[in-house]
């Protein structure tokens, strides 16, 4: 085989390599970002559950939000006992997974009939399916890639 035979096949493996690096490097930090915003939008959720004084409105487009929220009570077959325990003790939002769901409790101060109250809000949806979020680059990715290539 000659120098450039070798030169060529190395550059390909090394071309080839870095694609498939930069494309599962992408995949995940798409991964992590749809967690994250899905986290927000629980957490801005339970704060409006929690604070319905409050001046910011959200609107859903589609007529029905795809988030619930409720007012937690203790023995609330809802909420995985654990994750209830723990935002309890730290007094900060929590995020858990609960089998195909995302659910996150915020405690909080709201006016209940007129007082001042701790409550602890939840806010649950569904998590986003993977081949939802990195499907449609995967697809494009792939297709650009192997003509690029």
């Amino acid at each position: 085989m000659s120098v450039a035979a070798v030169v060529r096949a190395r550059a390909a493996a090394v071309l080839g390599a870095t694609l498939v690096a930069t494309g599962v490097a992408t995949a995940v930090a798409l991964w992590i970002q749809a967690g994250r915003a899905l986290d927000q939008a629980l957490l801005a959720a339970a704060h409006e559950r929690a604070h319905p004084e409050s001046s910011e409105r959200w609107e859903v487009e589609s007529g029905r939000s795809p988030v619930h929220t409720w007012l937690v009570n203790r023995d609330d077959p809802d909420v995985p006992p654990l994750a209830l325990e723990r935002a309890l003790a730290s007094e900060r939002a929590s995020c858990v997974d609960d089998g195909a769901r995302r659910l996150c409790l915020l405690p909080a101060e709201a006016e209940i009939d007129g007082r001042e109250r701790h409550v602890l809000v939840a806010a649950r949806a569904d998590r986003p399916r993977l081949v939802a979020v990195v499907g449609p680059f995967a697809i494009a990715y792939g297709v650009l890639g192997s003509v690029l290539a």
